[in-house]
């Protein structure tokens, strides 16, 4: 058989201090809220298929917060993984079974009770932020209870929601500061078991990208989208109402009095 060498895994090159540890990590449930396309995504995809590549007979799967989202973001790359690594896969069920009688498995988190009652020693969630509040408690952590099977969230924060809570727990409390290039990485004092990650995205991302992204935002959603920064948005009129809109309010309430 001649192998297509485009087919097999990409490299992952490149990687900061930061991404290498996440990679490595061997914490039971992390939770790594970075910036958007830096590689949080990629790097979880590969270290669920090198525990499917290393545990015979196990089963794990990616989801995300839709049956689409979920197709998307994961079905292609992982048929091209594992093509000279699988003996069986199905394109309705969206499954791949490696030579060793692993699985893993590609679901839709819209209705997440599409996880129960099946065997599951691992998993990993994107977009965590989108996932319905209450859908950890309620039917994911449960599934992982029996087979003391681990979990990667990872996704853009979405205000401080669910996410931002998980976030605090791994981080003991109160989250680290990321700093550029050097991420930022925290254990739970209180539990073992749980570990945080983020980085900026301009750990990765072309600094003139960068700059252009910043023309068209405000700093609030920069700072949550490429920041990974679980911004409050409670209390606020408008999302991006703050002290520079009030100041440029008042200066032309001024210029009309006068």
């Amino acid at each position: 058989m001649t192998i297509d060498l485009k087919k097999l895994p990409e490299q992952l090159a490149n990687l900061t201090p930061i991404q290498v540890k996440l990679y490595y990590d061997k914490h039971r449930f992390i939770v790594n809220p970075a910036g958007r396309r830096s590689r949080k995504t990629l790097i979880a995809k590969r270290k669920i298929f090198l525990y499917a590549l290393e545990n015979p007979k196990y089963r794990y799967f990616h989801g995300a917060p839709t049956h689409k989202q979920a197709k998307d973001i994961f079905w292609n790359d992982l048929k091209a993984y594992s093509q000279y690594f699988r003996i069986d896969k199905s394109e309705t069920d969206l499954m791949v079974k490696l030579l060793n009688g692993a699985e893993i498995h590609i679901i839709g988190l819209d209705k997440p009770e599409r996880i129960e009652g099946q065997l599951w020693h691992g998993c990993h969630i994107t977009e965590f932020g989108n996932i319905k509040d209450g859908a950890w408690e309620e039917n994911i952590r449960p599934i992982l209870s029996d087979t003391k099977g681990f979990a990667i969230l990872d996704g853009v924060p979405e205000g401080r929601n669910h996410y931002y809570d998980k976030a605090l727990y791994s981080a003991g409390g109160a989250l680290p500061e990321t700093k550029e290039y050097d991420g930022a990485y925290a254990e739970s004092p209180d539990d073992s078991e749980w570990v945080y990650y983020s980085w900026f995205s301009s750990d990765v991302l072309d600094q003139s990208e960068i700059e252009a992204v910043k023309n068209h935002m405000d700093e609030r959603t920069f700072r949550q989208e490429y920041q990974g920064s679980f911004e409050a948005y409670e209390g606020l009129a408008y999302y991006n109402f703050g002290l520079h809109n009030f100041r440029m309010k008042l200066f032309r309430l001024e210029w009309i009095l006068t």
